[in-house]
């Protein structure tokens, strides 16, 4: 699939909106999948003769680009099924030498240029530079366009959600944003922002697309958290938040469509485990909805029993920056939440379920003790509501955590069947995850023994001090208070008492804190420098199992080099013997045993062997040639005594004819030599000087001489060979 359309699918002008070359739907018809750009051809088209297009040609633009879109991922789609059913041979090869599947080539070879090409265009399309959404003509065209890409990217699965997102939100935040009413340079009141401010007050004026705007950010945060790209969704719930505020401050606005953005933004902080936060979103919900009002009070009553609860010592906790950029400093207490809860069911008591309104009072009493029926309540509330089923897995925790807290204030050691789910014992898996959540959370120090099924509560002494105060605080009887008219004698002295009282028992009070939180640290640092050295004892243990496994290791390779080496070796001395002894035959075979003394113990006999052939073999050759030779003497003598009978006078003419030119040229030398004794003699004043300088030493004769010795000697024998 090529990455840019062909060059006979470009048009002749270029397009300042758009990353390619686009053509005005006037003078070119563009073929390429990817149709004109929208922002161009609805804003530039000052060169036709045309009238400015309508809010129907922007319709039928971006409806154009979504069904090419569409058509163009169908045609990948069945290419790659057609690849993965009926794959080609250089496909098979290919996806056995990579190491990979048939799918996961498909999705490489089609579906990863497929994204970059849609992305390319998606990010010219939902570009904020162009801002065209953002005014009441084309906002509604704008919403339209994004909700079906977003279908078109859940369809096929395109992963490109996340390159958009940007773009989304600084689109729908310019909405919310003031224009400049000045220029920049010379400070003249600006003409453009009031056209835009009028635009920007019919948008929020008119109900539907309000709605359209907080229905579209809702369902695309949707889809944002269904792929899990929660960065994403958490950009997109904070720009809907902030519209959501600004639209419910306009008079036309639907409250029905406002409760639908807090209920998606509640749905978000869910998954986030954002627990208050998603309380205090159904709260701010449940006054706007008529029609839904108790369903959406019994989702807050159960979503605050799900929070946890913080204590008026902890000043160490702070709270999460990001969350309180967003929503209110309040909507992370739960006690905060609690009692806008109550008061809301206090207003409206009759929609209210009584049976969710009975578990919260049970819940938070803290002498109700009867935990079977709460369980048995919380199934019932579960299965009257299917929406409230988020809630029963938190629900459960809270009421193990409750439990488990009543309990300490007898007894330190609770057996793991008196905890029950609808009337039977908890499964192992549930009541460990459970409190293992619990123990993580410290807000009751537990040890569990899955030998005897037991959980151990370390804090039980404290907690039944503090039961038995409570219990004593209960049946206490108030004095009525003092009336106005009254004279009370209260002097300096007691007024000294009753704050030293106060600083006493506040002094107590953080003693208690501090000694707890001392026997917790105490304990955290124990247990974590148990761990440390199960930690490191481990570590020398993996250590020394590492250094024994090295060391087979090494010695295996060791062996396995030598092992190489000996029968390289081996493989040279049978290469040697070969090269030395031609036609010893080995085979390789026997180097490449294992034992080392089977080549001497093979080679040495076969060698032996080979020699002694050899040796015989010499031998026969030597007297076959003796015969042959001495045969051929016998029958080549008397043919040679014949010849040499026959040319017995041309060979004595031949020698003498050798003599006789043999002497000339002796002759000749002689005669030379004589000359030029006779021309040294008449050019050179002192010649006998110059023979004795130049002569030999006495005792040694010269070349010159030697030569004519060898000439008298030579004729002599001639001479006595004529005669």
């Amino acid at each position: 699939m090529p990455s840019r359309p062909s060059p006979t699918m470009r048009p002749t002008t270029r397009c300042r909106h758009w990353s390619w070359r686009c053509g005005c739907p006037s003078n070119t018809t563009p073929t390429m999948p990817v149709p004109s750009c929208p922002i161009s051809s609805a804003t530039t088209l000052t060169k036709h003769a045309r009238p400015p297009p309508t809010r129907l040609y922007k319709s039928e633009i971006c409806e154009t680009i979504l069904r090419s879109i569409r058509e163009h991922c169908e045609r990948i789609r069945e290419k790659m099924t057609k690849m993965v059913k009926e794959p080609t041979s250089s496909d098979q090869v290919l996806t056995t030498l990579m190491g990979i599947s048939l799918e996961s080539r498909a999705d490489e070879l089609y579906k990863v240029p497929t994204e970059t090409l849609i992305s390319a265009l998606a990010g010219t399309l939902f570009d904020f530079k162009s801002n065209w959404g953002s005014f009441k003509t084309t906002f509604p065209i704008y919403n339209k366009t994004l909700l079906g890409f977003v279908a078109i990217c859940e369809d096929y699965n395109l992963n490109i959600l996340p390159q958009i997102t940007g773009c989304v939100v600084r689109m729908y935040s310019s909405l919310i944003t003031p224009p400049p009413t000045h220029n920049r340079w010379t400070n003249a009141p600006n003409p453009i922002a009031k056209k835009f401010i009028a635009d920007r007050k019919e948008l929020f004026r008119s109900e539907s697309l309000t709605t359209c705007a907080i229905d579209t950010l809702s369902a695309f945060m949707t889809k944002l958290m269904k792929r899990q790209l929660k960065r994403q969704a958490w950009t997109v719930m904070r720009c809907l938040y902030d519209i959501n505020k600004i639209f419910m401050t306009s008079e036309n606005v639907d409250r029905q469509t406002y409760v639908k953005g807090q209920m998606s933004i509640a749905s978000l902080l869910w998954d986030i485990q954002k627990y208050t936060h998603h309380a205090f979103c159904l709260y701010s919900a449940v006054a706007l909805d008529n029609v839904k009002r108790g369903v959406l009070l019994s989702q807050c009553i159960l979503a605050t029993l799900c929070c946890e609860d913080t204590t008026q010592y902890d000043d160490e906790a702070e709270g999460d920056s990001d969350m309180n950029d967003v929503f209110d400093e309040n909507a992370s207490s739960r006690q905060y939440i609690l009692a806008q809860v109550k008061q809301a069911v206090a207003t409206y008591h009759s929609t209210v379920d009584q049976k969710v309104l009975r578990f919260m009072e049970n819940l938070l009493d803290p002498n109700f003790d009867n935990f079977q029926s709460l369980s048995a309540d919380l199934t019932e509330i579960v299965n009257s509501n299917p929406s409230l089923q988020i809630y029963e897995k938190n629900l459960r925790k809270t009421l193990i955590e409750r439990q488990l807290t009543g309990t300490a204030e007898r007894n330190s050691r609770i057996s793991a069947d008196s905890f029950s789910q609808d009337g039977s014992p908890l499964p192992d898996a549930v009541f460990i995850s459970t409190l293992d959540d619990i123990a993580r959370s410290e807000n009751v120090s537990v040890e569990v023994d899955c030998h005897s099924r037991s959980v151990f509560l370390l804090n039980s002494t404290k907690d039944k001090i503090v039961s038995s105060l409570v219990k004593l605080s209960t049946k206490l009887q108030n004095p009525p208070p003092a009336s106005s008219s009254s004279k009370l004698n209260i002097t300096l002295s007691d007024l000294a008492e009753a704050s030293q009282r106060s600083v006493d028992i506040r002094s107590l009070a953080e003693t208690s804190f501090r000694s707890l939180e001392d026997r917790q640290k105490k304990r955290v640092d124990e247990e974590n420098a148990a761990k440390e050295e199960k930690k490191l004892q481990r570590k020398r243990e993996e250590e020394e199992k590492r250094e024994k496994i090295k060391n087979r290791e090494y010695a295996k390779l060791k062996s396995k080099y030598n092992e190489r080496v000996r029968q390289e070796r081996a493989l040279l001395v049978l290469k040697d013997l070969r090269a030395n002894y031609p036609g010893f035959k080995l085979d390789d075979s026997i180097a490449l045993h294992s034992d080392p003394n089977v080549l001497e113990d093979v080679i040495t006999p076969l060698l032996a062997d080979y020699l002694r052939n050899r040796n015989a073999t010499e031998i026969r050759e030597r007297t076959k040639f003796n015969l042959i030779e001495r045969v051929l003497l016998q029958l080549e003598m008397p043919k040679r005594e014949a010849y040499n009978r026959e040319h017995a006078d041309a060979r004595k003419a031949e020698v003498a004819a050798s003599r006789a030119n043999y002497l000339a040229h002796h002759r000749e030398e002689y005669d030379k030599r004589l000359q030029e004794k006779e021309a040294l003699s008449k050019f050179l004043k002192d010649a006998e000087a110059y023979e004795k300088k130049t002569a030999y030493p006495i005792g040694k004769t010269s070349k010159r001489d030697a030569q004519e010795q060898l000439l008298e000697m030579e004729k002599q024998r001639l001479e006595e060979n004529q005669e």
